[in-house]
């Protein structure tokens, strides 16, 4: 700890720093001139990616993935209701129609969508 700490060490840290700051600094009159040729003539271009950070991007994916889940879960549940409704359709026996099965099934699937996603939204996953 002394070492690290010692007059020594920090003059060498003082020095390396001012060295890179050095070399910063005498590029920076020719990029700055380049740059200011580039506004000048027009040709100024600025070149960026709005989702370059891999963390955007699985940001990005997980919204749209929550995003579809609940649109296919809510799609399932507004066709179950209309099923739900329709007269007639295949009997399979004396109470239950084809289509009031059909809706069960929709309904149970859009239920399951729905609760994905909003359990999906109230977790926390680094995922």
């Amino acid at each position: 700890m002394t070492h690290v700490a010692s007059p020594t060490a920090a003059a060498q840290a003082i020095l390396s720093t001012t060295a890179v700051t050095t070399a910063v600094v005498r590029r920076l009159p020719g990029q700055l001139d380049q740059i200011a040729t580039s506004i000048a003539s027009g040709s100024f271009t600025l070149r960026t990616r709005s989702v370059a950070h891999p963390d955007d991007r699985r940001w990005l994916r997980r919204s749209a993935n929550n995003a579809l889940g609940m649109a296919a879960g809510v799609t399932a549940l507004i066709v179950a209701a209309i099923l739900l409704f329709v007269p007639g359709g295949p009997q399979l026996t004396p109470q239950l129609s084809g289509y009031a099965l059909a809706s069960a099934v929709l309904g149970f699937v859009g239920v399951v969508l729905c609760m994905r996603t909003v359990f999906r939204l109230f977790t926390l996953d680094n995922r």
